[in-house]
This record gives structure tokens, sequence and C-alpha cells, in this order.
């Protein structure tokens, strides 16, 4: 069952300026999460009807068909979101209101923005079974987030040392990938980490560290796998 957004206005009095005017922020519920943030529309405290959430007075039509229309349109970004594999929360929606890449902050929509692009090289750069191999990447990366956190994608910005260790060792337990084959599924993982930063398709501003720990995570992985008598 689709949850549902709820938008409401305010006037925030106590931020009133010297000029007699008040901000309009714009209140957003969604799923347990609330966020606001400022429409930059000002009013004058008397002119703002609090029951009604709406502005009375001078200008009203005009003001408050600005308001619907940010109504509208994150309403319009709502129903986007919801078709993507993109974690919703009342703070995404405002950020993909802001910024249309916000899709692109979650690793399973990132993977497969990668994986669509490379189709279209099969035969000029890329060969199919190259190809093919990422594919069953972003199928297992799909299971492991389904089964281990019991949602359908996971944000970029959650991916720490636990994420990358258990998906090698789910990989190596719960399908048929020896070592070999699990560390060419990290690899994959790792170059699509890359992908996101060389073609800046988000909106989190991801450091070079992101990628260096990444890495660094994954050749531990890969030590830890491969030479486990000389590890203390």
């Amino acid at each position: 069952m689709k949850t549902k957004l709820l938008v409401s206005f305010l006037a925030r009095k106590a931020m009133t300026k010297k000029t007699g005017l008040a901000p309009i922020y714009c209140k957003l519920r969604y799923d347990g999460t609330t966020t606001q943030f400022n429409t930059n529309i000002d009013v004058p405290c008397i002119n703002w009807d609090s029951r009604r959430t709406r502005v009375i007075g001078d200008n009203k039509k005009a003001l408050n068909l600005q308001l619907e229309h940010i109504r509208v349109a994150l309403l319009e970004k709502y129903d986007a979101l919801i078709k993507t594999n993109a974690v919703i929360t009342a703070k995404t929606i405002v950020d993909f209101y802001k910024n249309d890449s916000i899709i692109m902050d979650s690793l399973l929509n990132v993977f497969a923005k990668h994986n669509k692009d490379m189709q279209m090289l099969i035969g000029k750069q890329y060969k199919y079974g190259s190809f093919k191999n990422y594919k069953t990447t972003l199928k297992h990366i799909t299971i492991y987030i389904n089964a281990k956190y019991n949602t359908k994608d996971i944000l970029l910005s959650k991916i720490n040392y636990d994420f990358v260790y258990n998906f090698s060792q789910y990989l190596l337990m719960q399908t048929k990938c020896n070592n070999n084959g699990m560390m060419k599924h990290m690899q994959r993982f790792k170059k699509v980490i890359n992908f996101s930063l060389k073609t800046n398709i988000f909106y989190i501003t991801l450091s070079m560290a992101f990628v260096f720990i990444l890495s660094v995570q994954i050749a531990f992985i890969y030590y830890k796998t491969n030479y486990k008598g000389y590890m203390k």
C-alpha cells in the first residue's frame, strides 16, 4: 500500500523580519519522518490564516498559487521516487524536489545506471560477457540487501566495512561463488562506486577518501580470506 505524503505550510512568525514579513515554510510528513524548508515566500503576519494554512488579504491569489505549485511539484517528485529503488524519507523527497539527481544516491540505482550505460557500449567498448557479469553482481547485491536489511535499496552513505564484509561472506556462503568468484564481484562493486564519483550522478558529495577506504576494505577482505593463517 502506498504511504501517504502530507504537505502543509506554516508562517514562522517567530522569524518575522524587521519589515514585518514572516517566512512561509513547507512541512512534509512521510512514513514517520518529518522535514521542512523555506519556500522563500514572505507574508505579513496578519495576512496568514493558520487554520487554513493559506494567505489572506492582499495578493492572496498569487501567493496561494505559488504555494499550490510547490505542493503539486512535491507530490510529482514523490510519485517519481516511488517508481525507483530510492530509499524514501521526507528529506529525500525535498532533496529530489530541489535536485533531480537525488534518485542516484542509492546503491542499486547507481548500479542500474552503470549497467545501462555499459549495455549501450557492447561491441564498442565492452563484451556482452562483461555486461552479463555486472548484471549477475547486481542480482546478488539486490538479494543480499533484501535479506540482510529487509529493504529494497541502501543509501551509498550507509555503505561501510560491515556492509562490504558481510556481502563478501554472503557470496561465499549463500551462492555458488568460490573465493575468486567472490573477489570478482567485489571488484565490480568497487568499480561502480568509482563510476558514481567520476560521473557525479548523485547529490551527496563523496570524497575520494571514501573510495580509498572502500578499496582498503576490499583488499583487507581478500587477504583475510586468503591468508587466514597469517592473521592473528
